[in-house]
């Protein structure tokens, strides 16, 4: 299974209004991430999904919600599978 580490950074007016908590709990409930603790706009995380292909979707997923300005991709490990499997 790839393994992902991203960063998730969150719009400034989120992190300055006081809605950043609404924001995190939605990005939460995707089940494959964790969350690292908030420092400042920037969320670290680690993913994990059966397929590659299911992690681009779910940076795109990440891309479009309310209060999220980027997603970086720091790495993916994906080791574990055979080419045709990527």
């Amino acid at each position: 299974m790839p393994i992902s580490a991203l960063v998730i950074t969150l719009r400034r007016n989120v992190c300055a209004g006081g809605e950043r908590e609404p924001v995190l709990a939605g990005i939460a409930r995707e089940a494959c991430l964790e969350l690292g603790k908030p420092e400042g706009a920037r969320v670290p995380a680690v993913c994990e999904t059966p397929t590659l292909e299911e992690g681009r979707r779910l940076v795109e997923r990440l891309m479009s919600m309310e209060g999220v300005a980027n997603v970086d991709v720091l790495s993916v490990d994906f080791e574990d599978l055979h080419f045709e499997d990527a």
